[in-house]
This record gives C-alpha cells, sequence and structure tokens, in this order.
C-alpha cells in the first residue's frame, strides 16, 4: 500500500540528504583531485596518512551518495509515480529509460515547434506606423 503523504515526505528528506551528502562529495573531491592523481602519487599512500584520509573521505561520501540515491530514493520516487519497485539494478534502469525518453520527447517537441512555427512575408512592422 502506498501512503502518498509519507513517501512525499520522505522524498522531500531524501532529496534535502542527497543534496547535501553531494556538497559533501565535491568538497572531498576539490581536496582529493586537486593536483593530478597519479601513479607516484598514489605510491605516497602508504606515508602521506592526509592523502590517505581525503580519499577515504571521498570514497565514504561518494558510498554513501550512492545508497541514498539508488537504494533509498529512487523507490520512494518510482512509489510515487505508480511504478513497480524492483532490485536496484531495476529502478536504475527505470530511471535511465525514462530520463531517456523524456530527452527524446523534449527534442521532438522542439523539432515540432521549430517546423511548424509560421514565418509570414512582407515587410517588418514597426512601431508608430500609421500614425498621423
Amino acid at each position: 500500500m502506498i501512503e502518498v503523504g509519507t513517501d512525499r515526505e520522505r522524498l522531500i528528506f531524501l532529496l534535502e540528504t542527497a543534496e547535501a551528502e553531494r556538497r559533501h562529495l565535491l568538497v572531498s573531491d576539490s581536496r582529493v583531485f586537486a593536483g593530478a592523481m597519479s601513479a607516484s602519487r598514489l605510491a605516497t599512500l602508504e606515508t602521506d596518512i592526509e592523502l590517505a584520509e581525503r580519499i577515504d573521505a571521498f570514497v565514504a561520501r561518494f558510498g554513501r551518495l550512492q545508497v541514498t540515491l539508488g537504494d533509498k530514493l529512487l523507490p520512494v520516487l518510482l512509489r510515487l509515480v505508480a511504478e513497480a519497485v524492483g532490485t536496484a539494478l531495476d529502478n536504475l534502469d527505470k530511471a535511465e529509460r525514462s530520463t531517456a525518453e523524456g530527452e527524446r520527447s523534449r527534442s521532438t517537441r522542439r523539432s515540432s515547434t521549430a517546423a511548424t512555427s509560421r514565418q509570414y512575408p512582407g515587410p517588418p512592422r514597426h512601431r508608430g506606423a500609421g500614425r498621423g
């Protein structure tokens, strides 16, 4: 049974949580990848504790965001739009197909609008034309 009010509240909470996690991930990203990642830089992980901790934070934050989006938010969203909730992989596949179909639909609509717009012949109208 779908509890719409509860699912909506949960969705809002999860969207806010995902946004906070995204911001935290961006902070870690800017710290880990401030310099180019190279084999020589990675070779220092045993002695460069700060770099190792930054990478650990990045990986943990990435994983947390992935769990929030894939395991928590997406099933709630699917229930709200009356879609069946399946495995995480099935849910991601539905979301991807939905996004691709939406983009194709928007693209088709833009093309259709452009193709049906009318071009009227004749000189452009000027402001004040016909005033005495």
